[in-house]
């Protein structure tokens, strides 16, 4: 599958075999794949705790909403704004088991856990009384990537892109989130008037 990148980001290479004797970037960028390999973790939303490490989950989704404002902005008019949340998912219900105890009754969320469907049905007792069967989840620790695998990667053709990897200056505001005296003063369409965007990083051999 393609590495996909940004759609309104601009993109900048990261070439490993080109770096020098300064590897600070390196490990930074090192770190962001491990956590690109490994996945985005997940969220839940407790029902009903069971035990330390026993709980009745709702798995929480991201949500997005457009909203349109008719209100006047700096260099421009009005326009619609997206907002990404999270919420539960009350349609689905699972059986969660947690490596560690975590300090969440119902209502509560946990978050930032990896956890998989182990194929197990457990068995409830609803606050009426009547039984009912759910799924297991239990939470594991996804492999990190080892550095020698990286590089081996690498070296063999395979990319990383890492999207919105870091803040940087706007190239063509230069940073003042406006243009210039020439073109009005008006606000800048690259960075939306913040002087800086999002970068999305390919890292390459």
């Amino acid at each position: 599958m393609p590495n996909l990148v940004s759609a309104d980001n601009p993109v900048k290479e990261f070439r490993v075999s080109k770096v020098g004797a300064d590897k600070t970037e390196l490990l930074n960028v090192f770190a962001a794949v491990q956590s690109k390999e490994a996945g985005v973790p997940e969220a839940f939303e407790v029902l009903q705790r069971l035990s330390d490490t026993n709980y009745l989950v709702y798995p929480m989704k991201a949500v997005s909403r457009v909203v349109s404002s008719s209100s006047s902005s700096y260099g421009g008019g009005g326009g619609s704004y997206t907002y990404n949340y999270s919420q539960p998912d009350r349609s689905t219900l699972y059986w969660l088991v947690t490596e560690s105890p975590w300090n969440a009754v119902g209502g509560e969320t946990i978050s930032g856990i990896f956890a998989i469907k182990t194929g197990n049905v457990r068995t409830y007792t609803t606050a009426l009384g009547a039984q009912k069967s759910v799924k297991e989840l239990v939470e594991i620790q996804p492999p990190l990537l080892s550095r020698d695998e990286f590089v081996s990667r690498l070296r063999a053709g395979e990319e990383w892109t890492l999207e919105s990897y870091r803040l940087e200056p706007c190239s063509r505001c230069f940073g003042d989130g406006k243009l210039s005296d020439l073109q009005g003063n008006a606000r800048c369409p690259d960075c939306r008037g913040k002087g800086k965007v999002q970068v999305d990083l390919i890292v390459k051999w």
